[in-house]
Parts: C-alpha cells; structure tokens; sequence
C-alpha cells in the first residue's frame, strides 16, 4: 500500500498540469462531437480509434504518476490487452473482407494502415510501457475484493434499476421490443465487450484522469465525486428522451462507481461494475417480466 495512502493528501499528486485538462475534455466530449462527423459509418472506428489513442497520451505523460490517477496494473493490462485486441482484429476483419471479394473501400484500407502504425508505436515503447507496469500497484487481496464488490454493484443496481420499467411493462401487458432485447444486441453488449471498450474507456476517462486531474488542482474529494457524476450524466444526453435512464438510471449509476473508485482507490472495481451492469441491464427486464406471466 505504499503506492496509494487512505488520505486524500495521496491525491494532490505531484504537478499541477492545467494543460491536459484540453485532451482530457476532448476525451470525453470526444463520443457527442462525433455524431457530427459527416461520415457515421466511421462512429465506432474514429469513437474508440480517438479514446485510446488519447488515454495511451496520458498514460505515457503521466506514467510516474499512474497510482495517483486510479490506475493499477489490473487497468493498465486490461487496457493494453484491449488495444492490442483491436489493432488486431481489425485489420484481420478487414483482410477477411477482401478476401472473399466484399467490395473494397478507402476506409478499409485506412483502418489496417492506422492500426499497423499504431502496432509500430507500441512496439516501439514497449520499454518504457514496461518500465511503467513494473512501478503500478500490484493486483493484491484487497483489490480482487474490490473487484468482487464491483462486480455484485453492478449485478444488484442491474436488478434495482431494471425493476420499475419490467413492472410496469407487466402490469400494462406491453411487449419488450425484440430490437431492445435481441441476442444480437445483448451479444454486442456482453459483459467481455463492454470490458474492453464502453466500461474500460469510460471509467479511465471519468473515474480516473478526470478524478486525477481535479485532486491535482487541489478539489475536495466529495466535489470531485460529484462533478464527475456530473459530467457522466451530460454525457449521456441523447438518453434524455427517455426520462428514466437519463434522471434516474445515469445519475444513479454515475455516483455509485464514483463511490466505488473513491474506496478502492482504483478504477478496476468500477470497470468491472460498469461492464457488469450493462452486460446485465438489457436481459433484466425480461427475466423480470417472465416471473409476471
């Protein structure tokens, strides 16, 4: 534990760098100035191409500073193995395609070409990635009981939250859209693909350099916990047309894991509930319903 103490002295941290407040804000304005992008095929490419790319910025500008921005070496391998997993599999995809003579696009083209290159860059630091590994705070007792706890958060506010929409579906005999709940959206959103890109991206951004950088600019604790909340919740603005995800399901959600983080001092336990909960949230309401029928 002497990478982390159990006061909030442990994070001020050792600079007082305004600067990167810019990309952290990009970060995580990063998902709703896309839906601007003229070209919507490319959401998902250029969403999660721009979020690792700028958290492995911080990740290399503060890599002395890690422990202090939530980061242990569960998170720094989840997001290594993630971006490997990615600068891997799509440009096998991509190959795939054109081997069985799928029509050919620029933007496939261009999907292998940026992940070669940033395969070449992660080559070529892997020392210093390793350097910095080697210096995080170890996977220990008490984090895999964090982990735990994160894990049955997610599962409990899964159940609690699902509840009042799978009631009153039941009670009104209104049909769960096959869409919502369809094995094909409930595969993309299980609980390995949200560790490794909604959960993971989200909580390193929220939970971990936003949480950082405003306990280096000397913020109480609590006003962190809650402006983070904050921000989570503007986030997800596209959900304020439905009212009850977006003031009660978002705000909910975004303190618990902010608590979370706050008494693990990581945000591993927080990855863990995010991707939990939202691997369990979709298939809730329906297993709910059944009990009703």
């Amino acid at each position: 534990m002497k990478y982390i103490t159990e006061t909030s002295e442990a994070w001020k941290g050792s600079t007082q760098d305004r600067k990167g407040l810019f990309f952290l804000t990009l970060l995580i304005l990063s998902p709703a100035l896309l839906r601007f992008f003229p070209f919507q095929d490319w959401y998902g490419y250029m969403r999660w191409g721009i979020a690792f790319a700028i958290i492995g910025f911080f990740f290399w500008q503060k890599q002395a500073e890690l422990p202090l921005y939530n980061i242990d070496k569960p998170t720094f391998t989840l997001f290594i193995a993630s971006l490997l997993l990615m600068i891997l599999a799509e440009p096998t995809k991509s190959f795939i395609i054109l081997l069985v003579a799928a029509p050919t696009s620029s933007f496939i083209v261009l999907r292998c070409t940026l992940f070669l290159i940033a395969l070449f860059v992660i080559f070529n630091f892997r020392k210093p990635l390793f350097v910095t590994f080697r210096k995080l705070p170890p996977l220990s007792r008490r984090s895999i009981r964090w982990m735990l706890i994160g894990l049955l958060t997610g599962a409990g506010l899964a159940i609690i939250l699902s509840l009042p929409p799978a009631v009153g579906s039941a009670l009104f005999s209104q049909q769960i859209s096959e869409n919502m709940y369809s094995v094909k959206r409930v595969i993309g959103l299980s609980f390995i693909g949200n560790l490794i890109t909604v959960a993971l991206v989200e909580e390193i951004a929220f939970r971990g350099l936003l949480w950082g950088y405003l306990a280096n600019l000397g913020w109480p604790l609590r006003r962190i916990l809650e402006l983070q909340a904050f921000l989570f919740w503007i986030l997800h603005i596209p959900l304020i047309l439905q009212p009850y995800s977006f003031f009660i399901i978002i705000p909910t959600v975004a303190i618990a894991f902010g608590v979370l983080t706050l008494k693990s001092r990581s945000v591993t336990s927080s990855i863990v509930a995010h991707a939990t909960y939202n691997s369990l949230y979709l298939i809730m309401p329906e297993l709910i319903r059944s009990l009703f029928r």
